[in-house]
């Protein structure tokens, strides 16, 4: 999977999007490597928890704005709905994961005394 890696050990899986440089804004080939992923994760019985995160400073920024405004000259065109529909399809796909998930922010900040 080229911008979505998926490690997993001692029963937690890591997925981990991996365009940094993008933010981790999911195209359409990055939501479909993400779905892939974590059907497989589903499908593992030895994984008891799902941990995702992104890459750099960013988790996700949502999806590309190249993949958002290419489809903006029409929307309905058969190209431009899939990229759409599979980006969005990502999103949904998370929300079915059948493992725990824990959520935890990657900003650390200082402790006040």
């Amino acid at each position: 999977m080229g911008e979505v890696r998926l490690d997993t050990d001692a029963g937690v899986a890591v997925v981990t999007l991996a365009a940094s440089q993008r933010r981790n804004a999911l195209t359409s080939e990055m939501s479909r490597d993400l779905i892939g992923a974590l059907d497989e994760v589903d499908t593992d019985p030895s994984v008891g928890a799902i941990v995702i995160r992104g890459e750099g400073s960013s988790f996700c920024s949502g999806a590309h704005l190249a993949t958002l405004a290419g489809s903006g000259a029409d929307p309905t065109a058969e190209r431009a709905y899939g990229e759409l529909g599979v980006i969005y399809e990502s999103f949904v796909r998370v929300g079915r994961i059948r493992a725990p998930t824990p959520a935890a922010s990657g900003v650390r900040r200082s402790a006040r005394v």
